[in-house]
């Protein structure tokens, strides 16, 4: 435990007591199973960013179940296998994988890009005109290729960066505490 905090402290964002406060809730939320691992900790911030995004409307229901997805191959889906069932908020996030031509993503509701396959993501974005789906991927330049939140190590902190416009666009709402978090918001 003493060690996935001190991760998560790594992570943290030098700025205002709130801004800390909401890194000690990201960091804190999610079950510590594989404390030092560097996808543990990637995983538990994509958990811990899923509760700061609204779903549209339509999506919306009570008790309702958020699918997370990744591809089989994808260094975090043991991690978020450990997640799965963790409530956030009214919401359970379940855990699914999805192979390379990407059958069953039209049952997530947010999805898991790693970095390294570009053609994954353009297909993945592609897929998520058609459909309310929260795309969030690792490495540079994500936000350019679809994604809507995009994940990067800078020194030994993860950061992210959002779309907000096209998050919008797709119905989606993100709070503002998260927004203040992000490296930087396209709008």
């Amino acid at each position: 435990m003493a060690r996935y905090v001190g991760a998560c402290l790594l992570m943290r964002w030098q700025s205002s007591i709130l801004v800390g406060g909401l890194w000690a809730s990201l960091c804190l939320a999610a079950p510590p199973a594989a404390p030092s691992a560097e996808s543990e900790v990637k995983a538990a911030v994509v958990l811990n960013l899923l509760q700061f995004v609204q779903w549209p409307q339509e999506k919306l229901a009570r008790d309702w179940t958020l699918v997370l997805c990744a591809q089989e191959t994808s260094s975090l889906a043991p991690a978020f296998v450990r997640y799965g069932g963790t409530r956030l908020r009214e919401t359970v996030v379940q855990f699914r994988t999805i192979d390379r031509r990407l059958e069953h993503l039209a049952e997530c509701q947010a999805v898991f890009v790693d970095g390294g396959d570009p053609y994954v993501l353009l297909r993945v974005a592609a897929a998520s005109a058609k459909q309310p789906l929260l795309v969030v991927a690792e490495g540079d330049h994500v936000l350019q290729q679809g994604a809507g939140i995009g994940l990067a190590l800078a020194g030994n902190r993860i950061v992210f960066d959002i779309d907000l416009a096209a998050l919008r666009a797709a119905g989606f709402t993100v709070s503002s505490k998260l927004l203040r978090l992000a490296r930087s918001v396209l709008e």
